[in-house]
This record gives structure tokens, sequence and C-alpha cells, in this order.
């Protein structure tokens, strides 16, 4: 795949009393489908079935990478509970959190094909997905190697500055879901204030009305004597 057409191709295969068969693919004809037969684990959500997958063959081979999915989606939320004690963020563990973290550990152990049918490995956004969900990142979790600014994620971080911050834009659900609510907390702000104006108007009105009513009272003073008397 990565050869031009004029490029030589050259295999050496070695072993002791072994047999051994050479296939060609071509684009995506080393891609499969996950199914319920050979990838039960997996095979249930959509955000992962919506991907073919790299090197299915008749060894049974997406049999095995489903079982090792299942097994590290064990470990994972398990890491992702608070059954250890730091300073990190430990919310409760909900159903959308187990949800990405079983599309992680699927497209990881997997990997879906391009359009090229060539193996790449999962998104930022699948990474992000798993932190912002499960409200703690991956070295909270106690597995730095797997931080999404790694650059191995595609769709992610390409270039850094000195301290590793990312330079380029990244798809990142935090900058998107949050808007939603930020934008609700900024309309609450502004309506409180409207109120606490309209209050303050009617209240200034009230106390201009009674200080207009008590200017007009007029004050008999040939009535003092009698108030003085009695």
């Amino acid at each position: 795949m990565y050869l031009g057409n004029d490029e030589p191709l050259r295999i050496v295969i070695r072993g002791f009393d072994t047999s051994f068969r050479i296939r060609q693919f071509r684009s995506t004809d080393s891609c499969e489908a996950l199914t319920t037969e050979n990838a039960p684990f997996c095979s249930t959500l959509h955000d992962i079935t919506q991907f073919a997958y790299w090197g299915e063959d008749e060894s049974d081979s997406f049999i095995a990478k489903d079982r090792n999915a299942e097994e590290f989606y064990r470990n994972l939320t398990e890491a992702f509970t608070c059954g250890v004690t730091d300073d990190c963020d430990c919310p409760p563990q909900t159903e959308d959190c187990r949800r990405a973290i079983k599309v992680y550990v699927c497209q990881s152990i997997f990997n879906p094909c391009n359009r090229d049918g060539i193996e790449i490995a999962p998104t930022y956004r699948v990474c992000r997905n798993v932190e912002y969900l499960c409200g703690r990142t991956w070295i909270c979790a106690g597995i730095p190697r797997l931080s999404c600014n790694h650059t191995f994620y595609q769709q992610g971080v390409t270039r850094v500055d000195n301290i590793n911050r990312p330079l380029n834009g990244l798809d990142d659900p935090e900058y998107y879901d949050d808007s939603a609510r930020r934008g609700g907390i900024i309309a609450l702000i502004v309506i409180l204030a409207v109120l606490a104006l309209i209050i303050l108007l009617i209240l200034a009105y009230i106390f201009y009305q009674r200080s207009s009513s008590l200017s007009s009272v007029v004050f008999d003073e040939s009535k003092l004597g009698e108030y003085e008397a009695m």
C-alpha cells in the first residue's frame, strides 16, 4: 500500500517444518464488519459497528480481539471508578461513561479501516469522550500512557509548544458540550438582572409616590395650641 508501482517488494519468511501462505489484499479487502458472531461484545453499539475493521480471517482473529476488548473494558471501568484515593475528581460512573469506554476499547483493539483499507488508531474525540463523560482524566485513572494528548490518536494533537500544549485545533467535546450550559447560565444571569432592575424601579416609584403625598400635606398651625393643651 505504501509502495509505488515500480518499487519491488521483498518478503522474507523463516521457519522450521512449517508451511506458509501469502495473500495479497487490495483497498478494503482486508477489512470486515463486526457482527454478533465474530464480535459479540463490541457489535452492540452503532458508534463501533459503523466502521469496518482490519484483519479478519478464518483463524477467528476477531473473536480473540473481542475477548481482549471485553477484558480491557473491565479494567478501564475499574480504573475510572473511585476505588483509588487521589486528589482527582471522582464522580459516580454513569451509563454514558461506560458507553464511551466501550467505544474506546473496541476501536483500540480492533482498529478501524480508513478508505484505503489502512489500519488506523481511534480518534482524539473518542479518547476525550472517556475523560469528559467519566469526569476523570487518564492520568487520574492511573493510565497516563493513554492520555489524549499523545500524537497517535487520529485528528488529535499534531503540534505542541515548549510546554507540550497543543497548537493545532482539536475536536474537544468540552468546548462544544459546555457551550449550551454556559449559554444557559448567561441567559439566567441576564434574566435575574432584568428582574432585579424592574423591582428596583417599582420600589423607586412607590417611594416617589409616598414622598409626593407627604409633601402635599398642609400643617394647620392654628391648631398647635390645642395639640399642646391636650
